[in-house]
């Protein structure tokens, strides 16, 4: 007889805010610096490792060898406003410099709507043409320019979607303001990647606000012998950011033939989801069918 087993959601953890990511990174050895300062600079690599790590999880795309260089050195200033905490450290010494782990809390939260505010989701696959007007720079400018360009995920052409202003006064301000139909910022200040954050992180939080929200589908998954084998694939399945969101089991029916589960779910990336179920599910005798979703 088919069982339905709806007191189940109430033992399922609902979301996944935080992911613990163990890393080891090492350092060579810097003249000058105290034992205590070093450890704090390898614990620092620590973090932006553990949230590069992190994003590639989240991300519906691989970033290409170059972008991911420049998001790596964006991280170094940021990463520590994704870390909850972290535990678990060990430094070995060495002649050469020094080695450490340590088990890192990243905030899945708090990083997702960072890449979000970065361009990191909406140019993943594919760069957003911008029209671009820029007074004179120097040489060193125009190369921080060109790698947030790259970073964001913008390319400037003759007609775009948004039209972006840059000048630098005499006194070393950037003054910046973006054009979208509808809207305009301006930020100015000495830091161009933080005025660069200032309108493009509002331009995205516009752009996502106002796309269409991803049509729900349902995810059916046959073959567990036990509840606890489903309860464990939910705890995965939450964890496809990249692929999935809004991810709710519903439905638990254990037949003669084993346990099935049914999912409801919004799909980011298609392909990236079924990739994932394909090379997951087939090697643990498990089964799906996926139906089409709204969008």
């Amino acid at each position: 007889m088919r069982s339905v087993i709806i007191a189940v959601l109430a033992c399922l953890v609902l979301s996944a805010p935080a992911m613990a990511r163990n890393v080891e990174v090492t350092l060579p050895k810097e003249e000058g610096s105290s034992s205590m300062e070093f450890r704090a600079k390898a614990l620092d690599e620590a973090f932006v490792e553990a949230v590069l790590q992190e994003s590639r999880t989240l991300l519906p795309a691989t970033l290409s060898q170059s972008r991911e260089a420049l998001f790596r050195e964006a991280l170094e200033r940021k990463a520590g406003y994704y870390v909850l905490g972290y535990d678990s450290v060990k430094v070995t010494p060495s002649e050469e410099g020094i080695s450490l782990t340590a088990n890192v809390n990243v905030n899945r939260t708090a990083l997702r709507e960072g890449l979000k505010s970065m361009g990191l989701f909406a140019t993943a696959t594919k760069p957003i043409p911008v029209s671009f007007a820029v007074g004179e720079l120097s040489a060193e400018d125009t190369s921080q320019l060109a790698g947030l360009m790259e970073l964001t995920g913008v390319e400037s052409a003759s007609s775009g979607v948004a039209k972006f202003g840059l000048d630098k006064n005499e006194k070393g301000i950037f003054e910046a303001h973006l054009k979208a139909p509808g809207a305009m910022w301006q930020a100015r200040g000495k830091d161009l990647p933080v005025v660069w954050d200032q309108v493009w992180s509002k331009y995205f939080e516009r752009k996502l606000a106002a796309q269409p929200k991803t049509g729900a589908a349902t995810l059916r998954i046959a073959g567990w012998f036990t509840p606890d084998g489903a309860r464990e694939f939910d705890r995965v399945l939450r964890k496809w950011d990249g692929a999935v969101s809004d991810v709710r089991l519903v439905e638990l029916d254990m037949l003669a033939s084993g346990v099935s589960g049914m999912w409801e779910i919004r799909i980011r990336n298609r392909a990236l989801l079924t990739g994932r179920l394909d090379a997951f599910l087939p090697d643990r005798g498990l089964s799906y069918t996926l139906s089409a979703d709204d969008e």
